[in-house]
């Protein structure tokens, strides 16, 4: 994982400092324009009054919160098309407490996801830009669950016992697939945009239980249990953000 980001990064410097040099192709001048994107969806809600319907989420193809696009010009193609390289990124962390008189339940979630691809972009007016190509992409999500109830209230001669029930769930997808969207330039450095895929997922999942008997001070792990799976799909990917681009 290390070694394909600092390849990509290095690969990305090395074609920057190759277009600085402005090399002359029979289309003009090489140009180069760099674009950082960060999902802005939450923000521009909260400026503008959207129905209340939720926006759907994919589990296999998650948004990426952060992203980075090399894009050349005047290489091979007329001025209105740049190609070139994007990356994507997004690291989340969530912990979610529960509770009543007799139970807690505690579940911790961590999710990383990152995408690597090519990209075409067509300007078809003064505003909009159409863009797709094509993604590899990698979500791997580890969520525990811990879930302590007790077991029995307290009978004469008995301390209160609580069973304890530990659930580790692993998902591990990787796939490829092609996408396309649209893009607004509000001006020559700002830019909205959204886009839909569709990616062909592999990967595997896996469940491991472990149960613990209590009485508050005194650990017994008496049963475990383990499954595991694997799975195929192709999942469509909707448009249902909006990415605020600063290109330079």
């Amino acid at each position: 994982m290390k070694r394909f980001y600092l390849n990509a990064i290095f690969g990305l410097f090395f074609l920057n400092s190759h277009a600085q040099d402005q090399k002359s192709t029979p289309y003009g001048t090489l140009q180069m324009q760099n674009q950082i994107g960060f999902n802005a969806t939450a923000f521009i809600k909260s400026f503008l009054t959207f129905s209340n319907t939720s926006i759907p989420t994919n589990t296999y193809v998650p948004v990426c919160s952060f992203t980075y696009k090399a894009l050349f010009s005047n290489v091979i193609l007329p001025s209105n098309f740049k190609f070139g390289l994007r990356l994507g990124f997004n690291y989340s962390n969530n912990e979610l407490n529960s509770g009543t008189d007799t139970t807690y339940n505690n579940t911790k979630t961590n999710t990383m996801v990152w995408r690597a691809g090519i990209e075409m972009q067509q300007t078809i007016s003064k505003r909009f830009v159409l863009f797709y190509g094509a993604d590899y992409y990698n979500n791997n999500t580890v969520s525990e669950n811990n879930n302590k109830s007790v077991y029995n209230v307290n009978p004469p001669a008995n301390p209160t016992r609580f069973l304890i029930v530990n659930n580790i769930n692993t998902n591990k997808f990787y796939g490829m697939g092609p996408f396309i969207g649209i893009q607004f330039n509000i001006n020559q450095y700002l830019s909205l945009s959204s886009e839909a895929g569709m990616y062909f997922i592999s990967g595997t999942n896996s469940n491991l239980y472990t149960y613990t008997m209590s009485d508050g001070s005194n650990y017994t792990s008496y049963r475990s249990q383990s499954t595991s799976g694997t799975t195929k799909v192709t999942s469509i990917a909707l448009p249902g953000f909006i990415n605020l681009n600063f290109m330079f």
